[in-house]
């Protein structure tokens, strides 16, 4: 270790790896079921389309099944407090920069040692 604490000591690394697992889960578990809601709602407004709706005229029926299927067209994304999209995109977006930093840190570190 250097002078200025990195890397941090094996005691400090091993206390935060619970929180990261539980972080790194919860996000998965969020994302999965924001994908799988974005997926049904996609699956309903198809079998609204393929159900047979135009055949007879009652305007208000027709009205209702239009909805259900402009619905997921116009907005099919569930956000994390109107920043991020609920998807699976994101979840390995933060997964890809997260071993990002950790590569970046341990090449300063190896970096470090060499001087």
């Amino acid at each position: 270790m250097n002078k200025d604490g990195f890397p941090p000591a094996y005691a400090q690394v091993f206390r935060y790896i619970p929180y990261l697992i539980a972080y790194f889960s919860q996000l998965y578990f969020y994302s999965i079921s924001g994908e799988i809601i974005c997926d049904q709602m996609v699956a309903v407004a198809d079998a609204a389309y393929a159900s047979k709706w135009y055949e007879r005229y009652q305007p208000r029926l027709t009205q209702g099944i239009k909805l259900v299927m402009q619905t997921p067209l116009m907005n099919n994304n569930i956000m994390i407090g109107n920043t991020w999209q609920l998807n699976m995109d994101v979840f390995v977006g933060v997964i890809k920069k997260s071993m990002s930093f950790q590569a970046c840190l341990q090449a300063v570190y190896r970096i470090d040692e060499m001087n």
